[in-house]
């Protein structure tokens, strides 16, 4: 049996439609810079806070998919380089997270970012000691304890719940040693440190929102340490859910002009210079696996949403490469329709109920752009508390997402892959 690797056909050493925020397959640092594409003024704007104080608090917001990951990535990646202590891991803010929980992540992405560093006395302070200590502390007792609902013993079938234990960690101990840590860095010759806090699109319902910001007005106080330089990125609605209720973040963190889609020619430039990085034959051409009228008209039909083009084209990819005919040429937009379809209408029936599926493929009949929760009770004939139901469903399993808002009143708009569903035959 011989390995063929197919992707040498258009002379690649593999996808160059990869997602996870410009690290190509391997890479587990920060992003490759040469990969990452336009967005000059967004990162300045980044750059020039951090290096005009001693401590600030950024918001980076935008629609799921628009590449607000990736930009932090790069901003942190050139503060680096200037002596600021970051990790490449961001801070995830999770929906169950109470002030000491969150308070524990923060402390332990600080500590990363200064055990990442290739300088032994740093990690020999004890400062830093103290914080390695409590962190081995506290996860050791984190514990999680099984209960058992049906059944006894581990017979096949049981079902069980998992419950973290009661956290142990104490907050004023934490507190003190967050306090200590710029000090200890700054004598070794670091400007300050950044703390890339996101995972908030996770951030769904109204009580997961609420018990998030409520964490987040309970460390105010520590976000204004001087030292630290925070960067709170997600969504614009998850976002300013969680600073809009309190005054006390609102003072702290300001919200920002969302990051809008990189513009058609941005997204060319940006396949461009995947294609060229992972060239296998530096000095030969790249034979362009997509061709580039298909993948322009895939990232319209996806409204600037990078994540979900780029699954769509490497979906495509990875079921038509080296069937072409000839092999190896670039594969065509009806060729794609062809192959994504099916398999994301296997995978809408897979997530979705009868009844959901069904609201799902009478969107197709609304022939507008835009719609609110109005248009949907009269095309699903359901009242108002059904169709905010129905629509929230729809928007956690990719098909629905918000445009703007008006007060109480809510736009939405089919995402890319519900385009591809309800578009025309392939």
């Amino acid at each position: 049996m011989t390995l063929h690797n197919l992707w040498h056909l258009y002379n690649l050493r593999e996808s160059p439609y990869f997602q996870n925020d410009l690290q190509p397959k391997g890479q587990s640092s920060y992003p490759v810079e040469e990969l990452f594409v336009g967005r000059d003024r967004e990162v300045q704007r980044i750059l020039d806070a951090v290096a005009g104080a001693r401590s600030s608090r950024q918001t980076l917001e935008g629609e799921p998919g628009y590449g607000k990951t990736s930009l932090a990535q790069y901003a942190k990646s050139i503060l680096a380089r200037e002596r600021y202590l970051s990790y490449p891991e961001p801070v995830h803010v999770a929906g169950i997270d109470t002030a000491e929980t969150l308070l524990v992540r923060i402390l332990g992405h600080v500590y990363d970012a200064v055990a990442s560093q290739p300088e032994p006395k740093l990690l020999q302070n004890p400062v830093i000691e103290d914080v390695r200590r409590l962190l081995f502390d506290t996860r050791v007792r984190d514990t999680r304890v099984v209960v058992n609902v049906a059944g006894t013993g581990f017979d096949r079938g049981t079902e069980t719940r998992i419950e973290p234990a009661p956290f142990q960690m104490p907050l004023l101990q934490a507190a003190r040693l967050l306090r200590a840590i710029p000090a200890v860095v700054q004598k070794a010759g670091y400007h300050g440190i950044v703390v890339h806090m996101n995972n908030l699109e996770n951030l769904r319902t109204d009580p997961e929102r609420e018990q998030a910001s409520n964490s987040l007005r309970d460390l105010r106080d520590l976000f204004l340490l001087e030292g630290y330089h925070y960067l709170l990125v997600g969504p614009s609605d998850a976002l300013r859910s969680l600073i809009s209720p309190h005054a006390q973040l609102r003072s702290v963190f300001g919200v920002s002009t969302p990051l809008g889609p990189l513009s058609p020619r941005g997204f060319q430039r940006l396949l461009a210079r995947r294609y060229s990085y992972l060239r296998v034959d530096r000095r030969a051409e790249v034979r362009t696996p997509v061709a580039h009228d298909a993948a322009a008209e895939l990232y319209a039909l996806y409204g600037g949403d990078l994540r979900g083009t780029l699954r769509a084209l490497e979906t495509a990819a990875r079921e038509l490469i080296g069937l072409t005919d000839p092999p190896g040429a670039p594969i065509r937009l009806d060729q794609i329709r062809a192959v994504v379809v099916p398999l994301f209408d296997a995978e809408a029936h897979a997530a979705l109920g009868e009844t959901l599926l069904d609201y799902l493929y009478r969107l197709g009949d609304l022939g507008a752009e835009e719609f609110t929760q109005a248009d949907l009770m009269e095309l699903w004939s359901l009242t108002q508390g059904a169709v905010s139901i129905y629509v929230r469903e729809l928007q956690q399993r990719g098909y629905v997402r918000e445009t703007r808002r008006q007060g109480r009143k809510i736009w939405y708009t089919l995402t890319g892959t519900a385009r591809l569903l309800l578009g025309p035959p392939a």
